[in-house]
């Protein structure tokens, strides 16, 4: 059954095999393996990495900043439409013409940002 998981993630991402994280998990061990085999070994060290620090909260705290740097978006990649819908929402809502400036979007960067991260951290915990 474990093997069907692996042979669905390589179908659902054909470039997973050769990832990084991937290639890592499997730099000490031969290329020749097969795709789901490559993802089996990577997914055991991600369980390993998980399930045996779940009492360690500076572990798991680490776990979340790695987290956090890969999947949570940077401030410079917000776009500007993000912003403008921001600014039609309040103005649909009867706040009027809210200002685009510098402030507002730290404010909803921030918010994004933060609201990407408890969102992501909900899963951390559960792991």
């Amino acid at each position: 059954m474990e093997n069907q998981g692996n042979q669905f993630l390589h179908k659902k991402n054909p470039q997973l095999q050769t990832s990084s994280p991937v290639e890592h998990a499997n730099s000490t061990e031969g290329s020749n393996k097969q795709p789901a085999d490559k993802i089996s070994d990577w997914l055991k060290i991600i369980e390993k990495t998980h399930m045996s620090h779940q009492d360690n909260p500076e572990v798991l705290e680490r776990i979340k900043n790695y987290y956090h740097k890969e999947h949570v978006i940077k401030s410079e990649n917000i776009p500007e439409s993000t912003f403008l819908l921001e600014q039609r929402i309040a103005r649909q809502g009867g706040h009027g013409n809210v200002e685009i400036t510098d402030t507002f979007k730290e404010a909803k960067t921030n918010q994004i940002i933060n609201d990407q991260k408890h969102s992501l951290n909900k899963y951390i915990q559960v792991i």
